[in-house]
């Protein structure tokens, strides 16, 4: 690995795990106003909030687990991946809860669109990374 290389794999682990820190902190502590707002929920509604809640936990935890991946002998492309793979599993649950009727088409169409767009665009900096 060149250190061209290795500074595009730390400033992409740095970057992307910070952000996904904050997200994910911003998910967690405003995830009833957000819900409402972005998601349509009602006073009353208690999964709408949860999964908001779930998302921006789990978006914390991805976010440590890619900064780590900055340390030696880490695996930053890996670390990337993961982030794809919870994008994609943020897509399948927009899709379950709006199937279930908790979530408007057009809203569940919007987020399941920026899930899979960020999916796609995480999987495909992954294998940029890895490539020598």
């Amino acid at each position: 690995m060149t250190p061209t290389d290795t500074s595009r794999s730390w400033n992409t682990a740095a970057a992307t795990g910070l952000l996904r820190l904050v997200v994910g902190a911003v998910l967690l502590r405003w995830r009833h106003p957000l819900a409402r707002r972005l998601g349509g929920a009602s006073d009353g509604d208690r999964l709408l909030p949860l999964l908001f809640g779930y998302f921006g936990v789990r978006d914390m935890t991805v976010g440590v687990v890619t900064l780590a991946a900055t340390r030696p002998g880490g695996d930053v492309p890996r670390a990337v991946r993961l982030q794809g793979l919870a994008d994609a599993t943020d897509a399948a649950l927009v899709a379950a809860v709006a199937a279930s009727g908790r979530l408007s088409r057009p809203r569940a169409a919007a987020a399941g669109a920026v899930a899979a767009v960020s999916a796609l665009g995480e999987f495909a900096t992954a294998a940029r990374l890895r490539r020598p």
